[in-house]
């Protein structure tokens, strides 16, 4: 369903010329109209007598979510593959995702915004990192940035980088991966040597001495092998909270460094506590981004005719239409493969409205008129 629209039919762009402008809309002059019945259904537009518009279709961008690492990679679909950054790095936080955080539930242990009880929070006010890039083949030149996030947070802070006792628990989950796949037998030779030449996984500390001699690798690797790697960071957590993972504690896994012993500058009960913390609150995001013109190759738009006397329920089954056929360019072309199972996704949607005449016509928004036709439509949904 989209709402209807309010439009300006201005002929020739000199703005001086006040008397070209005409409301293309289905209210009448009389004020009146401006109080529409509750259940009326509105036309969308009223176009001037023989004229003609296009409403084109294009997808912009799609996101998705998931607790789950390995549930969230097979969403990417199998026509990819997946590059790391060895170096980690906290000023790589996220803060424009599309995600927010109910806490409406949380009764017993609320997250708090300043003195408040938040009701709902935007996910990237809370801490996250980008730890993986995944490179769709149908999209050339373009990364889909997939981010980890902790969503057990007890307030919101001012900044949503991690701290160092945090990162240390994704750092050393990370290098962990790796050397249980390294060390699973049970694999193939090919895939256990790919797995090892991954570098191994740093952070930056605050040591500048240290920090800036650290430099940064990137190694790709298949659809496959980063199933296998998603797979096994849950295992690698839980792992880190036994006698066993204790001896992964240290400075080639934590990938800090400082010239006095790391208890000195870490605090391990801190982080003993955030990692039994984390297990159960982090939460994996991916957004993909600058594919419309992947949409362009498609003919995805409805040409429209005064002479058709267009409305909403005359249009509305075209718009599907054209909504379904994006939804299978997206899964044939883009996500090919791809499994979203039961995790959120959402696609960006949009429309343009043109007109299919002469030159010198465009359409503006009766924004005034708008405004109250747009809460009227939302209201009766």
């Amino acid at each position: 369903m989209i709402p209807y629209c309010c439009l300006l039919f201005i002929k020739s762009y000199d703005s001086s010329n006040v008397d070209e402008f005409e409301t293309l809309s289905n209210e009448s002059d009389d004020d009146e109209s401006d109080d529409l019945a509750d259940n009326d259904e509105p036309e969308m537009f009223k176009l001037k007598a023989n004229s003609r518009c296009i409403l084109e279709f294009d997808c912009d961008s799609a996101y998705f979510g998931n607790h789950n690492f390995r549930e969230l990679i097979d969403a990417c679909g199998t026509n990819c593959s997946f590059g790391f950054d060895s170096l980690i790095e906290r000023i790589k936080s996220s803060n424009g995702f599309r995600f927010g955080v109910d806490t409406t539930l949380l009764v017993d242990s609320p997250i708090y915004y300043k003195s408040f009880k938040a009701k709902k929070i935007n996910l990237e006010a809370l801490p996250n990192v980008k730890i993986v890039t995944c490179r769709l083949n149908a999209l050339k030149g373009h990364a889909m940035s997939i981010y980890v996030s902790y969503i057990g947070s007890k307030f919101v802070r001012k900044s949503n980088m991690f701290r160092n006792e945090e990162l240390a628990v994704i750092t050393v989950g990370m290098n962990l991966v790796k050397t249980l796949l390294v060390a699973d037998f049970d694999l193939p030779a090919r895939t256990r040597y790919s797995i090892d030449s991954i570098p191994a996984f740093e952070s930056k500390s605050t040591e500048r001495k240290f920090d800036r001699v650290k430099v940064n690798t990137h190694y790709t690797i298949s659809h496959e092998r980063m199933k296998m790697f998603a797979t096994e960071f849950d295992n690698a957590l839980d792992l880190l909270g036994t006698e066993e993972g204790d001896q992964m504690w240290k400075s080639e896994y934590i990938g800090m460094a400082w010239e006095q012993p790391l208890n000195e500058k870490l605090d391990f009960e801190l982080i003993k506590e955030f990692l039994e913390d984390f297990k159960h609150n982090h939460y994996f995001t991916a957004n993909a981004a600058g594919f419309k013109e992947l949409m362009k190759e498609k003919e995805i738009f409805i040409k429209i005719r005064s002479s058709e006397s267009p409305t909403l329920d005359a249009i509305y089954p075209y718009v599907e239409e054209k909504i379904q056929l994006i939804y299978a360019s997206l899964r044939d072309d883009l996500f090919v493969g791809a499994n979203f199972g039961s995790q959120y996704y959402f696609f960006d949607i949009a429309t343009t409205l043109m007109p299919n005449q002469n030159n010198d016509y465009s359409f503006l928004i009766n924004t005034e008129r708008m405004k109250a036709n747009l809460i009227r439509f939302l209201n009766q949904r």
